[in-house]
Formats: structure tokens, C-alpha cells, sequence
């Protein structure tokens, strides 16, 4: 029974919150690495956040897909500088001159 009227299911469940500026590692479905390293660069609602890379690139990433790494974690150097090569021998990306 809720008793106040002020009931909030995220509370129940434990969801976690990142504060603004917080060092993360943010899931990466892109490149065979698994996690990018940066910080929090803003809170878009509930479970959602902007996260800037170490590398400046900006993802949207929900709560789940992102690890609070502490602040003494270094910063990354950028790995990726051209077209990226998927990790699926099936997918690989290959370019050729003709």
C-alpha cells in the first residue's frame, strides 16, 4: 500500500543514476572492443544518457549500457581513425580501388 501518494517504481527496482561529468566506459556495437571510455555529458530522462567519449564522439546510451569506471581511470587514446572493420568475418568492410 502507498502511503503519501509519492510511489516511484524506478526507486523499487534500484535503477542507478550517473551524476553529470562522471568517468564511464559506454557500450560500443560498433568496433570489437566492448566498452569506450567517457564521462557523462547529460541526463536525458530516467534511464537514458549523452555520453562524450574520450575521443569527443557523443553516444546516447540507456542505463544498462553503461559502467561507472571512477575518476582516476585514464583517458583513452583514439583507436578508430578511418572506416571501421566489423569484428564478424561475414560483415568485414573491404575497399578496393577499381
Amino acid at each position: 500500500m502507498n502511503v503519501g501518494g509519492n510511489y516511484n517504481p524506478l526507486q523499487l527496482k534500484g535503477v542507478r543514476n550517473l551524476a553529470v561529468g562522471e568517468r564511464v566506459e559506454a557500450r560500443d556495437y560498433i568496433h570489437c572492443d566492448k566498452w569506450e571510455l567517457g564521462r557523462v555529458e547529460k541526463k536525458l530522462g530516467k534511464l537514458h544518457y549523452l555520453i562524450k567519449l574520450d575521443d569527443a564522439r557523443i553516444w546516447k546510451r540507456h542505463i544498462d549500457q553503461i559502467r561507472s569506471i571512477g575518476e582516476n581511470t585514464p583517458i583513452s587514446v583514439p583507436k578508430y581513425t578511418s572506416v571501421p572493420v566489423l569484428c564478424d568475418n561475414k560483415a568485414t568492410i573491404s575497399i578496393e580501388n577499381k
